[in-house]
């Protein structure tokens, strides 16, 4: 399911070949993503779109040769004039007069070609991990793959790796190559799915337009020509680029923003898909860029190149010591006074890379150096640079830092320029950075402030964001203001809701005047409404998680895991509208109950924390099912191990992580090969809150709530409910048609079916002694009072009939990892329910099973009734 729909979707025609664009929102600016590379689609850009669109028109086209678009088959319908033209052809189609053009890798050279050719059109332009003709080298990818170029025409004779780069094969059998390519340029972290997708919009085209996009004629194919033609682009332009992008190198996306005129971002720690890897930062850069534009604070880059440093927020932390040498390539200059501690804290980490010599004595060390070397200057040591511009002959460049704050905050300054690169020259940042011109040394300036004055002329200015979390202001002492709590509780379902409720209830009461804002999703916002609570308005503009879950089901048959995979476009944007709601609104904690956009995406980028974060789950771990194979096995260890690296990285980030349970409540599994135990691991990084969940009515209160929800003293009851999702139609269906069987050796059994708040209890056919219900807010009290349940397998639910001491069958989804591992392993635990196999159970059997839960009633073991006090005191530690 996607975030956001198009508002308008259509084609444009030109000689013969329909192009698809969609376009989404409104705003005074517009963004035109250009034609996508023929490998991919315009999805691409869907994690940029639904946040871009709140507040500007955003346009995406797929380009000719892919997705909705026609697959021509002459290469001269590929040229990057025809992609200029269907661009220009979809704005005219729209009424767009000028917008922001934006391009990622081959459709970034389009935004180029097109800024240059149409200046009336183009506002601005947006280049990301841009290719163009411009003569960087590109990285090495051995003999092999020079050789596949050469003999691309020839029959294909087998082979893997870069020999599949072959005009026969691509004909014949053309997944087999974007199945490789991408695997090689896909070099970032935990990009699985990145992976997947550009493999999967590679596979919706076909090997016959492929190669003739390959044979296509290029307009600006030589380094004379890209210059002439970025030289005359007019418009501002960002340039986003990946330092360890192993398809275009950093340095390649550096010359690009200089020919052009553009601002460079580059990006630590980031690949080839900044769009779907780091796309918290890009879109934040491109929203920035927006802005800029449209208050006039921008314009082309003519003087030293403007480059924003975004340094890496999942660099390792440990010590790698401190190499040092006659042969360092890097000089570095002692540091004295009040800088002199912040500069010491950055060696141990440059050290990981590069080998490097400290010296009050830069000219010294130099001529022991057996090559020229890059010197490192602190802040107030500018005087040992002059005699330093002419030495070309030792000195490569000059890395001169005079920015005080981000040498201060971040340990991980000096690191980022010296990052070792994939295998191209040149080999680290800094080098990237700057163009190494006969007879002068390059300055390359590190600043705070881009507009602070410098003590000498530099060829790049570079600013400093991202990297480690910045320290959260406290409020001052003697500060009055109301304090306040944002709760996010997941949607998916509503047992969240009922737990998250009952410890904001006991916070209130532990914190007296505290306000607690909700953020939250359809079913949920109407149970708090319903209950009073106050549901913050950008809760609106949430994409809905219970819809994608829905849409992911099939019969009794949820595959969880995959799911929230599936569900990233979604994540992304929920997350933009909290950061933004954030940004507005001071608030005193943050609680997210198993939010995992807000868990993730702080961790990415954790400068983005404002406010002391407690984490809630009842799980940890995710875990392969056992028909996925080794393929989920590798994928849910992924996952885990990023998850620990993540807490490894910045263990405080999470102020709290609560875990609603008790220790022998999580499931006895690895996290993953190499990977520690969940149990080992979560008692190390979690308080235990024990069970959460609301008031409940003693045993003597049984008789007096059967009365009240209209429950004769005769009648045994028989519950059967399936959540706040519409996934559970079958079950219910399924038990309803049980009812005459267990009623023929249960005379007196009266069934109830709760439909929940997304499924229509109209679509059930009337049976008589089979009661249907849609939402049911009490839902709670009616498994207290009734005789036996029926469920799926949801912890909520049956935690609350486990309390309640009641029977209940339950059926967990097929392929839900949290329902067939976690909540099993707690119920099982608890003595509790009987687990049934919805696969295997018909009618007969659930009939059977249903007697002898009502026939055979067992004692579970007791549930404590204090977690909500527990998780609330966890909480209020932190206000």
């Amino acid at each position: 399911m996607r975030a956001r729909e198009p508002d308008r979707a259509g084609y444009v025609e030109r000689d013969g070949v329909r192009v698809y664009y969609e376009c989404f929102g409104e705003g005074d600016r517009t963004i035109v993503f250009v034609p996508a590379d023929v490998y991919v689609t315009s999805r691409m850009w869907k994690a940029q779109v639904p946040y871009l669109a709140r507040r500007h028109r955003v346009v995406v086209i797929d380009p000719r040769g892919n997705g909705r678009s026609d697959r021509p088959l002459d290469p001269a319908a590929y040229s990057d004039l025809e992609y200029d033209a269907d661009l220009i052809a979809v704005m005219d189609e729209l009424g767009i007069e000028r917008a922001v053009l934006a391009g990622l890798c081959m459709s970034a050279y389009y935004s180029l070609l097109s800024a240059a050719r149409h200046p009336d059109r183009a506002e601005g332009v947006v280049a990301i991990a841009a290719w163009a003709a411009e003569g960087t080298p590109r990285r090495d990818r051995g003999n092999n793959y020079l050789q596949a170029v050469e003999e691309w025409e020839s029959p294909f004779e087998g082979g893997d790796g870069w020999w599949q780069f072959n005009r026969e094969l691509w004909l014949t059998d053309w997944p087999r190559w974007p199945a490789f390519f991408f695997s090689q340029i896909i070099n970032d972290s935990h990009s699985t799915k990145i992976y997947e997708d550009l493999v999967g919009w590679a596979c919706e085209s076909t090997g016959p337009a492929q190669v003739a996009a390959q044979l296509a004629p290029l307009s600006a194919g030589t380094p004379e020509a890209t210059a002439e033609l970025l030289a005359r682009i007019e418009c501002p332009g960002l340039v986003i680029h990946g330092n360890l992008d192993a398809c275009q190198v950093l340095a390649r996306g550096a010359h690009i923003a200089r020919l052009a005129g553009a601002e460079l971002l580059a990006l630590g720690g980031s690949g080839h898909v900044p769009v779907g890897r780091d796309p918290i930062a890009v879109n934040h850069a491109i929203e920035d860029f927006m802005r800029r534009i449209g208050g006039g604070e921008i314009r082309r880059v003519d003087g030293p190149a403007v480059v924003r440093a975004r340094l890496s927020a999942r660099s390792d932390a440990t010590d790698a010591g401190v190499p040092s040498g006659p042969s360092a390539s890097v000089v570095v200059v002692a540091a004295s006074g009040d800088h002199a501690a912040a500069w010491q804290r950055q060696l141990p980490a440059l050290g990981r890379h590069v080998r490097f010599v400290i010296t009050d004595d830069p000219a010294a060390a130099l001529a022991e150096a057996a090559a020229p070397a890059v010197v490192v200057v602190p802040p107030g040591h500018a005087e040992v640079v002059e005699p330093l511009l002419a030495q070309t002959d030792r000195v490569e460049a000059v890395l001169l830092v005079e920015a005080p704050v981000a040498l201060a905050e971040q340990p991980g300054l000096l690191e980022y320029f010296f990052e070792r690169l994939p295998d191209t020259p040149p080999s680290s940042v800094v080098r990237a950075l700057v163009d190494a011109e006969p007879g002068r040394v390059p300055v390359v300036a590190v600043v705070d402030d881009h507009r602070q004055a410098l003590p000498l002329p530099a060829d790049a200015i570079v600013t400093v964001e991202g990297g480690v979390p910045a320290p959260l202001e406290r409020p001052r002492p003697g500060r009055r203001r109301e304090r306040s709590v944002l709760f996010l509780s997941s949607p998916i379902g509503l047992g969240h809701v009922r737990r998250d409720l009952a410890i904001a209830d006991a916070l209130r009461r532990q914190v007296p005047g505290l306000r607690i804002d909700w953020l939250s999703q359809s079913p949920v916002t109407e149970f708090l409404s319903a209950r009073g609570e106050q549901v913050h308005p950008a809760s609106a503009w949430l994409a809905t998680e219970s819809a994608h879950i829905e849409s992911e089901a099939g019969e009794h048959d949820l595959h969880a895991f995959q799911a929230i995979r599936r569900m990233d476009e979604i994540l992304v944007n929920n997350f933009h509208v909290f950061d933004d709601l954030v940004a507005e609104r001071e608030y005193d904690a943050w609680v997210g109950d198993e939010a995992w956009d807000l868990d993730h995406f702080l961790h990415e980028n954790p400068r983005l924390k404002r406010a002391p974060f407690v984490w809630l789950t009842d799980f940890v771990g995710w875990l392969p099912m056992p028909d996925g194979g080794e393929r989920e096995a590798a994928l849910a260890a992924d996952y885990n191990a990023e998850m620990v690296e993540h807490v490894a990285r910045y263990p405080g980030l999470r102020d709290r992580s609560v875990f609603v349970g008790d220790p022998d409540d999580v499931v006895p599994e690895s996290l993953g090969p190499g990977l520690p135990g969940i149990r080992e691991w979560t008692e190390q990084h979690f308080a235990f809150s024990g069970y959460v969940m609301g008031e409940r009515p003693s045993h003597d209160e049984r008789d007096r709530l059967r009365e009240k929800l209209g429950y004769g003293p005769d009648e045994t009851v028989c519950v059967v409910s399936v959540g706040g999702s519409g996934v559970g139609r079958p079950l219910l269906e399924r038990v309803a048609d049980a009812y005459d069987a267990a009623k023929s050796r249960v005379p007196s059994l009266r069934m109830m079916l709760v439909t929940g708040p997304r499924i229509d209890p109209a679509c059930f056919q009337r049976r008589s002694g089979v009661q249907v219900e849609g939402f049911v807010p009490d839902l709670d009290l009616h498994h207290a009072a009734c005789d036996v349940a029926v469920v799926q397998g949801g912890l909520s639910t049956t935690m609350e009939l486990t309390a309640a001491g009641r029977p209940f069958l339950y059926f967990p989804l097929r392929h839900h990892f949290e329902q067939q591992f976690h909540v099993r392993h707690r119920l099982e635990r608890h003595g509790a329910g009987r687990a049934m196999d919805y696969e295997t159970a018909d009618p007969d059997t659930i009939a059977d099973a249903l007697v002898a839960e009502v026939e055979h009633p067992r004692r579970y073991a007791e549930v404590p009734s204090d977690g909500a006090d527990r998780a609330a005191a966890l909480v209020a530690e932190v206000l």
